[in-house]
């Protein structure tokens, strides 16, 4: 396609993975339709558990695009016509994969919530073959959707846009910010996954990381993320092998 110098098929092609996933993230918050996946979910685990991984270790660079943008109507004309329809589509792949990452993030909340409803199996891929816990930890303490320009202005990722923030906001969630708390949540309180998820030293290690950053301005947000405090002081007390 980059040779035809046919970007915008190219880019439409990829687009809509990341519609998909839309699509996904506001169908699944609903139980009955997650319910309805069947054994298919296991298929779709596999999928969020590589764009967990992806979002975790290329996340921080994607987020850091467009922070160097010319703001000059002639650079920014300069700098359209120095880029080769390649460049231009592997730009494109870029932007389409980092939204499509950060919708799969609300997939997995909703998919962990309503876990229950699926077969066992779909249990068994997420906890013990992905042990999904672990791409979440990282997730909060790197969250690829806050970022600081060179000029030291804080912005956040709102509704696929970058909005500048105060500093003295930076503690007050967005959407997507709450959505990887959620699945915390879900995932430590759901009494299915504790019946299978046993903690050693290094998950016990990696959980406590995020133990941190629940402050009084957080519960104040999401004061259901209070059990999951608990949950964390008392494992802190526990020895594990």
């Amino acid at each position: 396609l980059a040779e035809l110098k046919a970007t915008m098929r190219g880019y439409f092609c990829l687009y809509h993975e990341a519609t998909l996933v839309n699509l996904l993230s506001i169908c699944l918050h609903h139980s009955h339709v997650t319910e309805a996946l069947g054994e298919t979910a296991v298929e779709l685990v596999d999928y969020l558990a590589r764009r967990m991984v992806e979002l975790n270790s290329k996340g921080k660079e994607w987020s850091a695009r467009g922070m160097d943008k010319p703001s000059d109507t002639k650079e920014i004309a300069a700098k359209i016509d120095a880029m080769t329809p390649l460049s231009e589509l592997e730009d494109q792949a870029v932007e389409v994969s980092f939204q499509a990452c950060v919708g799969c993030a609300t997939v997995t909340r909703y998919l962990i919530e309503h876990v229950n409803t699926l077969p066992l199996s779909v249990l068994t891929r997420m906890v013990d073959t992905h042990d999904i816990l672990l791409s979440i930890i990282p997730i909060i303490e790197n969250p690829p959707w806050t970022r600081r320009t060179p000029d030291g202005i804080w912005q956040k990722l709102v509704d696929d846009k970058w909005k500048t923030v105060e500093p003295a906001e930076l503690l007050t969630l967005t959407k997507t910010e709450g959505q990887m708390w959620l699945a915390l949540f879900h995932f430590i309180c759901n009494a299915e996954i504790q019946k299978r998820y046993h903690f050693n030293s290094f998950r016990k290690g990696q959980l406590l990381r995020a133990r941190k950053y629940i402050n009084e301005v957080l519960l104040d947000q999401l004061p259901v993320l209070a059990d999951v405090q608990r949950f964390m002081d008392e494992l802190a007390l526990m020895e594990a092998p």
